[in-house]
This record gives C-alpha cells, sequence and structure tokens, in this order.
C-alpha cells in the first residue's frame, strides 16, 4: 500500500515529511488462546458487541520532504516493527501521508534552509557540502526513475 501511496504522490508531483500507520486487528485473535496468551493490549467492544483487539496507530517524520520509495518504505517498515503486535492478524491497515506540499515549495524551503546555517568549528563544511550535492544527485535519479515507471 505504501509503495502505491508514493506512485500517487510522484504522479501528483507532491512530497511529505510525515507518514501515518493505522492497523485494526482481526476478531479471531480474540477466540484463539495461543494468541491471547502473549498479548498485553487492550480490549475494546465492537459494534456489534463483540470483544476485539484494540487497534494502533503511529508516525513517523522523514528528515526532509520527499517522494523517495526508499526513503518511505524504509521509515514505514521500522514504524510497523515498532506498533504491531506480532502474534495478531491484521484485519485493517491505513497508511496516510501528511504535511504534503508541491514539489516545488519543497525546493524552495530547501533552499531557505541552505541560506541561513550555524556555523561552528567542529564540522567539515567541505564534506558537509559533498554529501548535500550526492542527496541531491541521489533525490534527481530516484525522480527520473519513477516518473519513467509511471509511463
Amino acid at each position: 500500500m505504501t509503495d502505491l501511496l508514493v506512485l500517487d504522490l510522484v504522479k501528483k508531483g507532491i512530497v511529505t515529511d510525515q507518514m501515518v500507520l493505522n492497523l485494526g486487528f482481526d476478531i479471531e485473535n480474540v477466540i484463539d488462546t495461543e494468541k491471547m496468551k502473549n498479548f498485553k493490549g487492550e480490549v475494546t467492544f465492537d459494534h456489534y458487541g463483540r470483544a476485539v483487539t484494540k487497534g494502533v496507530n503511529g508516525s513517523v517524520n522523514l528528515p526532509e520532504y520527499t517522494s523517495s520509495t526508499k526513503t518511505i518504505m524504509e521509515y514505514m517498515l521500522k514504524l510497523y516493527d515498532q506498533i504491531a503486535e506480532r502474534n495478531l492478524t491484521v484485519r485493517r491497515l491505513n497508511v496516510v501521508a501528511n504535511h504534503v506540499i508541491s514539489e516545488k515549495g519543497a525546493e524552495e524551503l530547501r533552499k531557505e534552509a541552505d541560506a541561513y546555517c550555524q556555523m561552528d568549528l567542529f564540522t567539515d563544511y567541505d564534506k558537509a557540502e559533498k554529501e548535500k550535492e550526492a542527496r541531491k544527485e541521489q533525490r534527481q535519479r530516484e525522480k527520473i526513475c519513477r516518473r519513467l515507471s509511471l509511463r
């Protein structure tokens, strides 16, 4: 689901800096006593009056505005590992991109952030500049690949 969301971001020319994951668990989890032995979470009642395990959600902030599949998938997998209950089967999964802006708006924010920099004696600014250029080239390559995959 996340990769399809990222493709939609690319198609629309927008980027995000925050992702949200919502998980709803299956009613079969409450019935299966083996699964419930190690379960430490809450049990609630659905609108039919049946006992169900309470869903979980979480969000993750990305390091910068991006529509990179690699970056977003890496952070979403970490988030899933943090919030998901390994023993339970998932019934519902929602993926949301928050704080979306246009790619041009993100470029303007990057330029604005690069315009002002607090200098210190311990940073190798030549190395930082090379890393920034490498990230920019990587973003451009990923952008070209994603656009080609949409054709």
